[in-house]
């Protein structure tokens, strides 16, 4: 397992979306992906005492370690390594966390909005970076 899994909303296209874009980013393959609803999602959820309903998920979850994120802190993390630009999102956790969450739920109240459509199979390589799709 990578060192840090992003837990997404797996009926989502806009979270879908996301994980691709980080994907193509990941260059290091820091990030190993998990929908929510899943076994592999459910079970994390449960070890790092994280009370979200994955039948009705409103956040993403980043654990690196221990270390458990939720929603803009979760975001900007990711985004921070990423390298140049995205890691100028890390700026951002300078600001009120309250602010910052307003802002994140904004978005997710919206996500199946931004991107409508059917979510593609990923690929063999996109494949092998999701925790809960078998080969």
């Amino acid at each position: 397992m990578a060192q840090q899994v992003i837990l997404i909303d797996g009926d989502c296209s806009f979270c879908n979306h996301s994980a691709r874009f980080v994907i193509a980013r990941d260059a290091a393959a820091r990030f190993a992906f998990a929908s929510l609803q899943s076994e592999v999602g459910r079970t994390l959820l449960k070890k790092h005492g994280v009370a979200i309903d994955p039948e009705a998920p409103s956040t993403m979850v980043l654990i690196a370690g221990e270390k458990v994120y939720t929603k803009s802190s979760a975001a900007l993390r990711v985004a921070a390594q990423l390298g140049f630009p995205w890691q100028l999102a890390a700026a951002g956790l300078i600001l009120p966390k309250l602010l910052r969450d307003k802002a994140y739920d904004f978005v997710a109240r919206r996500r199946h909005r931004l991107v409508k459509g059917e979510c593609p199979l990923p690929s063999p390589e996109e494949r092998s970076r999701f925790l809960d799709v078998t080969p």
